[in-house]
């Protein structure tokens, strides 16, 4: 390219044999990347589904899932109580009933909290 050099019959031959085999390397290579990024949205979205599930399941796996409601009465009453004051207000409650349904139904079932 940046020489001087020009070439006989015979290497002008192979030369353009090389420029014909590289056009066709370079349209079966737009053709592959052109198929890929049809395929890239449709990979990322599955994988993207995927990594949600994940995230799902493992909650599932969460250790104060595992404890009964009856020990979440008590730790809810015990930090609502006046002893400790972290439930001063009725808002906090409130919070308390909006983290799950089990937790709604458990501090509905604890009166000292009303």
């Amino acid at each position: 390219v940046r020489t001087n050099f020009v070439p006989d019959s015979q290497n002008y031959s192979k030369i353009q044999d090389l420029v014909s085999s590289s056009e066709l390397s370079i349209r079966s290579l737009e053709a592959e990347v052109s198929n890929f990024k049809l395929v890239l949205p449709l990979l990322e979205s599955r994988l993207s589904n995927i990594r949600k599930f994940k995230e799902f399941q493992h909650t599932l796996l969460a250790p104060i899932r595992r404890l009964p409601n009856e020990v979440l009465a008590e730790v809810f009453a015990y930090a609502c109580s006046e002893l400790i004051n972290i439930c001063f207000d009725r808002d906090t409650i409130w919070s308390l009933q909006q983290v799950c349904t089990r937790w709604r139904m458990i501090v509905r079932n604890i009166p000292r909290l009303w």
